[in-house]
C-alpha cells in the first residue's frame, strides 16, 4: 500500500496515462506526448516520495530517476527519460516547423 502522501501523485499519473491513451486514439499526438511525459514525471516523483525522498520541483525525469536511493545507472532508462523530457514543452506551444508525428513514434 502506498504512503498517503504518494497517493495523489499516483492518481495524477494514472489520469495523465488515461489522457495519453485517449488522445493517442484520436491522433492528437503532440498533446498525448505531453501527457506521457507528465505521467512519467509524476511516477518518478511518487517513487521518490515512497522511498522517503522529497522530490525537487523540476521536470527533468532523468534527474528525478537518478535521485532515487536505489537508482542503478541504466542507459536505456536514461535514454527513454531524455526522450520524454522533450515532450514537457516541445508541443505545448506552437512554433514553425514543429511536427509531432515522427518524434511521437519514439514513445510508442
Amino acid at each position: 500500500m502506498p504512503k498517503p502522501e504518494t497517493e495523489p501523485w499516483l492518481k495524477s499519473a494514472i489520469e495523465d496515462e488515461a489522457a495519453f491513451n485517449a488522445l493517442k486514439e484520436i491522433k492528437l499526438l503532440g498533446i498525448a506526448a505531453y501527457h506521457a511525459q507528465q505521467a512519467a514525471e509524476k511516477l518518478a516523483k511518487a517513487a521518490l516520495i515512497e522511498s522517503g525522498v522529497l522530490p525537487s520541483k523540476i521536470h527533468d525525469i532523468r534527474v528525478l530517476v537518478a535521485a532515487h536511493p536505489n537508482y542503478v545507472n541504466d542507459l536505456v532508462l536514461e535514454e527513454a527519460a531524455g526522450r520524454l523530457n522533450s515532450f514537457a514543452t516541445l508541443f505545448r506551444y506552437p512554433a514553425p516547423g514543429n511536427s509531432n508525428e515522427p518524434t511521437f513514434k519514439l514513445i510508442l
